[in-house]
């Protein structure tokens, strides 16, 4: 078996796609900050080996970062009180 990273989409209809991309493929992840004039979110992908484009791995969208925030600032004031 070779050693790498799978990826899974999962849809509304219950279709799943998956994808195998073996790690002597993947050059360098990047983390991009994408900024619009109406929003700004995060995403991860990968630069691959003899590949164009780059492979999309996730993206965290404004409403999940602030969860993510509210969660951690809350955590921070318990633990100092």
């Amino acid at each position: 078996p070779a050693f790498g990273i799978q990826l899974e989409q999962h849809f509304w209809s219950g279709r799943v796609d998956r994808k195998f991309v073996p790690i002597s493929k993947i050059l360098q992840p990047v983390l991009n900050e994408c900024v619009t004039p109406v929003t700004c979110y995060w995403s991860l992908a990968l630069l691959l080996r003899d590949e164009d484009e780059t492979m999309l791995v996730f993206q965290v969208t404004p409403a999940c970062f602030q969860l993510i925030f509210k969660c951690n600032v809350r955590n921070l004031w318990s633990e100092r009180a």
